[in-house]
């Protein structure tokens, strides 16, 4: 019987060796780890290849891109935002809710006043006449340096070189520049352009069966100018006037361009 518990005793201190000796040597192995990335929902990380070891290297939470709509939310169904990690490709989707789109027109007087003081802007206007037939065609565009303004086709520029502002129109196929008298109109904010002698929030009215800002001439009473925003950004404005009326849009701020045709100074 003693011999029996011997042997048994003597086989399991060697069978313990064995499993001592082979953990020593996957701990004290040189780990090659996978190209290929593994994951789950939160993180990622490599396996090492070598057989029985179990270590991992590079394991990291998922770092996401802004998301791309999978399919968009509508009022009778949720959709759906994809998000992918950068680093290793995992993609996780999330519900979109749908979200009404906003009815607010109204603005503050901040929101308001830095509008109405850009200097970079495009302007579209048409003018109809009483019969509501189009009778004139306007773009302007302003810079801090130079104006453009065209009616039915026909341009004129404004560019201040060297300190003095020149008007810049076409004589008889050359652009002649034209030194302009101090005081006179240059460039100005687009308030200025739109508004005239009617900048100032407080002198605005809002309407709100109509969803705009609106102020009546003191002096004519055919004279309403209407503005309209929408989620703090100006959309358009009418100013009706004498039986006609303009349509006008600003199409741009802070990304106009003009591009002033060459011109010789009038007197040079």
């Amino acid at each position: 019987m003693k011999k029996i518990v011997s042997v048994l005793l003597a086989l399991s201190m060697c069978f313990a060796s064995v499993i001592a000796l082979a953990a020593c040597s996957m701990m004290n192995h040189t780990h090659s780890y996978a190209t290929e990335w593994s994951t789950d929902e939160d993180y990622h990380w490599h396996f090492c290849t070598a057989s029985n070891c179990k270590d991992i290297g590079d394991k990291a939470n998922h770092t996401w891109d802004e998301g791309t709509v999978k399919s968009p939310a509508t009022k009778e169904t949720d959709g759906v935002m994809a998000y992918t990690c950068t680093v290793c490709g995992y993609v996780k989707e999330e519900i979109l809710l749908y979200v009404a789109p906003s009815t607010q027109y109204t603005v503050t007087q901040k929101e308001w006043n830095d509008f109405m003081s850009n200097t970079n802007y495009s302007i579209a206007a048409e003018v109809y006449d009483k019969n509501g037939a189009l009778s004139t065609t306007m773009e302007i565009k302003a810079t801090e340096t130079s104006t453009y303004q065209s009616y039915n086709g026909e341009a004129i520029f404004t560019i201040l070189k060297n300190d003095i502002w020149y008007q810049v129109v076409n004589v008889e196929g050359e652009y002649v520049g034209i030194p302009m008298a101090e005081g006179a109109f240059r460039n100005a904010p687009v308030g200025q352009f739109l508004m005239g002698q009617y900048p100032d929030f407080a002198l605005w009215t809002y309407d709100e069966e109509e969803k705009a800002y609106c102020v009546k001439g003191d002096s004519a009473d055919d004279f309403v100018a209407r503005i309209y925003f929408e989620n703090g950004v100006f959309i358009k404005m009418r100013v009706d006037e004498d039986g006609e009326y303009q349509n006008i849009t600003v199409s741009a701020i802070g990304t106009t361009i003009i591009d002033v045709p060459e011109y010789t100074v009038v007197g040079e």
